[in-house]
Order: structure tokens, then sequence, then C-alpha cells
């Protein structure tokens, strides 16, 4: 169970290269590689297995659907006489280096983060896993040796597992350490370089704090460190848990993604996020006493909260969000802002779905109250992070979907940029009515009365959306002129980002512009602009709004982009 649970909590982020083979991958920050020893123990089977060929297809275009195999070996679990893996081919593949311990085979180290290809006829070293519906499958751990070559039962490998098999006949956790302990020092009393290799493979397992080690040995790492101590072994860093060598130095560029010092606030939130991902119902009484100190920091808080909801107390997980969230959040920098909100989420969203609802309907008064506090949430976030790095609370807007759209305009805009279809047929049927028109006694200064302009909230509606005829209507209110056109070019001022500014930037070729049209173009503009240019922090995706910058400029000269798509307007 375990084992299912966090490789989906690995989280993989594929990134494809070139044409052909997957050259590089990536997984989230808080990912731990687990130890050769934990993969042992998490093993449900493992088998020495000959592969015989691959699965029929299932029609999915350009993946390989799997490969079959026939166990000729078992040294782990009841296995049936055939296995399967998923996404895997027949092919020529990288052979299994046979003294290295430490590393994987080369193909874990692309694509999907796991082993694609096999020989037919070659014999492996298969780790396997139950899947939901009970069948033994390969486990796809990331960059992790669990479909290694078969080399002998005389081989590195064969004799590390079964020695670690042994180690594991004693079902105490903390027993294990320490009978790991001694057995390394016996290693290196050896120096021959099988022993050496399994002593500081031993090392490898001793300083991961990963979600599989036992509750206490995490929760005394994390008690030493909060001393001010050094642990009996020092956590090994997050260059452990990743793809090394160029294909990682190339992802971290191309996403903005560059790991800081593992100093020891870091270690400690990394033992914190090993109590929260793996199966520590026992650390309820750590949790508590964190929660209830003056010096609370937003990682413990976060963890905290995660951690009761992802053990049955999701209504203490709801109260701690209530009665110290909200408070902490306040002075908060953007990136804690943002990891504290990050955890609240997902503790609230829960991790497995029942009847297609988060685990907030589960409790009958986290259910009635959690929407609307999801909703405050939201509303610091924006102003902290900015809409465009702030989380999604998508699945508290239908529990808030108003009768009226406008009577909660909030939530309407909510639900559109949540590409909802019901409220964006509700803004085009709006405007499908004539143009409002002011009352004869309208400020000058209020823009022809359209702050109060009932054509503003469905304008705003369908800048916020990605409707399919979103971009049709918005040029077909522009032509109309008016407040219409001013509606359009502020709300696309006021929701969109850069793919918005080649439709403002038709709407600024268009020649009839009167002064007020271009001080509302130049105004939306600046917007854009300014977004863009405090949301660039790097990386492949990242805009540096010089673009924007450039159309606005222009605007503000009272010249017309040359290269703009004309308008459909009738002159």
């Amino acid at each position: 169970m375990i084992a299912r649970r966090l490789i989906a909590a690995a989280a993989l982020l594929m990134l494809t290269l070139a044409a052909g083979r997957a050259a590089a991958c990536s997984v989230t920050r808080d990912y731990v590689r687990p130890s050769n020893f934990e993969l042992v123990a998490m093993a449900d089977a493992i088998v020495v297995a000959t592969a015989e060929g691959a699965l029929a297809p299932s029609g999915r275009q350009g993946m390989p659907e799997g490969v079959r195999f026939r166990v000729t070996a078992t040294l782990k679990g009841a296995p049936p006489e055939t296995v399967e893996t998923a996404f895997a081919a027949i092919g020529q593949p990288v052979a299994s280096d046979p003294t290295d311990l430490a590393a994987a085979n080369a193909e874990a180290y692309a694509g999907p983060c796991s082993r694609m290809t096999y020989a037919r006829g070659g014999a492996y070293v298969l780790f396997l896993a139950r899947d939901d519906k009970g069948a033994l499958r390969v486990i796809g751990i990331p960059f992790s040796r669990t479909s290694e070559d078969y080399l002998g039962e005389a081989s590195a490998w064969i004799r590390t597992i079964r020695l670690y098999l042994d180690v594991q006949r004693d079902g105490d956790p903390m027993a294990q350490l320490t009978r790991l302990e001694t057995l390394r020092g016996e290693l290196l009393a050896r120096g021959d370089a099988l022993s050496k290799a399994q002593a500081a493979d031993i090392l490898d397992h001793l300083t991961s704090r990963s979600p599989w080690k036992p509750t206490a040995f995490l929760i005394q790492t994390y008690e030493a460190l909060e001393r001010g101590e050094t642990p009996r072994y020092p956590l090994r860093g997050p260059e452990a848990n990743k793809e090394l060598g160029e294909a990682q130095a190339l992802t971290e560029a191309m996403f903005g993604r560059e790991d800081g010092p593992f100093g020891r606030a870091e270690q400690m939130n990394s033992v914190l996020q090993a109590l929260v991902l793996g199966e520590h119902p026992g650390a309820g009484p750590f949790f508590d006493r964190l929660v209830a100190s003056p010096t609370l920091t937003a990682g413990q808080l976060g963890a905290a909260i995660r951690w009761q909801a992802g053990n049955g107390r999701l209504r203490r997980a709801y109260d701690l969000i209530g009665d110290k969230a909200l408070g902490l959040m306040i002075g908060l920098d953007p990136e804690a802002t943002a990891r504290l909100i990050a955890d609240i989420a997902s503790a609230m969203q829960g991790e497995a779905w029942e009847d297609g609802k988060e685990a907030w309907h589960a409790d009958p008064v986290v259910a009635a109250g959690w929407p609307r506090l999801a909703m405050r949430i939201d509303r610091h976030q924006r102003l902290v992070l900015g809409q465009d790095r702030s989380i999604g609370f998508s699945g508290v807007l239908e529990a808030l979907r108003p009768a009226d759209y406008r009577a909660d305009p909030e939530i309407t805009l909510r639900l559109a940029e949540d590409y909802d279809e019901a409220v964006e047929a509700w803004a085009l049927a709006q405007l499908k009515a004539p143009p409002h028109k002011p009352a004869a006694d309208a400020e000058e200064d209020d823009e022809e009365g359209e702050a109060d302009n009932p054509d503003r909230l469905p304008i705003r509606v369908l800048t916020s959306s990605w409707a399919e005829d979103r971009n049709t209507a918005l040029v077909g209110l522009f032509c109309q002129g008016g407040a219409r056109r001013r509606l359009v070019i502020a709300g696309l001022g006021e929701a969109g980002d850069d793919l918005a500014v080649d439709l403002l930037a038709r709407f600024a070729a268009f020649k009839p512009l009167s002064d007020d049209d271009r001080d509302t173009l130049v105004d939306a503009l600046g917007r854009i602009y300014a977004r863009e240019r405090a949301q660039s922090g790097g990386g492949l995706f990242a805009s540096d709004g010089d673009d924007v910058l450039a159309l606005l400029i222009k605007v503000q000269r009272k010249e017309r982009p040359e290269d703009a798509k004309a308008l459909p307007c009738a002159r």
C-alpha cells in the first residue's frame, strides 16, 4: 500500500527533448529516492525472469505497450509464472553495470524515469508490487534498481538482495537499523570490493530520511536537528534523489529550478515531508507538540495539517487552517506563503477521492465551512502571489456557485477562470442584448458610468475564460464601440497575460480609436506588462514582457502595429 501511495506522490514531470527517444526526466523537489534496502522491503515479490516478448498493442499511438516475462526463480514472495510491465518494449537495451550498486540501469535516467527496453530472451531481476487490481507489476519508482540485468547468483546485486532479505527477517524496523549499523562495520573491516560497495549502500540507506523510514527514527532525527545537534547519521542531500549530469542541468535551466543549500532548516523540512508522505500513524503527539509551540513555522504547520488530514483527522486539519494558518500567513514571504497554501490544498483535496469528490466532503462540518474558508485563502494568495502563481481551489467552486451570477461576482469570475462552460454561456447570452446606455446624469469621470455598467461582469467573464469562441465574441464587442469596447480592453488588462497581447495588438491597429479607447489600451497593456515582469522568474516558459512593452510604447506614440491582423469591424 505504501509503495503505491508514494509512487503516485512522486508526481513525475517527463520532458521529451528530441524526436524518438526521451532524453531527460525530473521529479518533484520533495521526491526521495528509496534506498536499495527499502526497495527490497517494499517489493511484494522479487524474481529472476526472462523477457519473452512484447504485449499486444492496445491502440495507444506512439507508446510501447509492455513486456511479458516468464519467472525462472524467486527471491521473495509468491509470484505467478508470468508477469508483465507496462510502457516497455523489446529492443537492444544498455547493459547494467555488474559492480555498481549505487546507480540504476542507464534507462532509469530518461523518459519515464524507469527502464523501458529489454532484450528478448534476456534475464532480469525484477522488483514487483501489486497494482490496484492485485496484479504484480514491475515497480516504477524513479532512478531505482527495480529491473536490472541478471548476472548470476554470485553477482553483487543478487548477493546484496539476499543480504537485505536476511536482515529483514527481524520485523522490527528499528532493530533492522541497528543490525545494518553493525553489518556496515563488519563489511568495511573485510575491505574487498563487494564489501566496500555494500557498506556504501548501507550508508546510503542510513543517511536517507525517506517516507519508508521508521517513525521513531524520523522523529529522533528531527529532534536532534531541532536541538542544533548532528543526527546519528547526517542526512544525504537532494542530489541523491534526482537524475544527475547534463540532462538534469538542462531540465533545471528550462524550468528555472535550482536547489539551494541543504542546511538544517531544509533537512528538518525533509523529515517532516517523510512523516507526511509515509504511513506514520504514531506521529500524532509529535505534530501536536509542533503546533502548540509559540515558534511554529509555516513549514511545520503545513506538514501538521497534511498529516492530520492523511491520518483520519480531517476536522482537526480544518481547525488548524482556520485557527492558525490564516493568521500565520500575514507577513510570510511569497515562497513560504505558496508552500503553506499548497500544503493546505493538498490536505483538503486528499489523495484518494471517493465518487469524484475531494476529501473535504467526507466531514459534514468541514464540508459546510471549507468552501468559504478556501476563498479567503484564495483572496490572500492572489494579493501576495498574483493570479498566475496562485493554486487553484476549483473543487470548492461548485459548492459556491450562485443561482444568480450577478449576486456573487467574485465566484462568478473564479468559475470563468476555471473554464466553466455554464458561466461562459451565461455571459454570451447577456451580451446579446443591446449595449447598456449610461444615465444622462452619469459622471464624466466615471468612464460613462462603466463601473456600474451591467455589461461589465459578463465581459469580464469572457476576458477571464478560455471559451472556444471567446476571441470572436470579444472582437464583436470591441467593434460595437463605446463603453463595451473599453470594457473589453480593460477586462483583458485585468485578466489577460502575454497570450492576450495579440488581440490587444489588433485593437491597437484599429484606425478609428478614440482618445478614451487609447488611454484604456495603455492602461491594460501597462497592467499586463507589470504582471509579466513580476512573474519573470527564469526558465523556458518565463516571459520578460518585452513584447508587451514594445506594443505599449507604440500605443502611447499613437503608432499602429504593422503585422496585426485586421479586425472585421464595419467602417
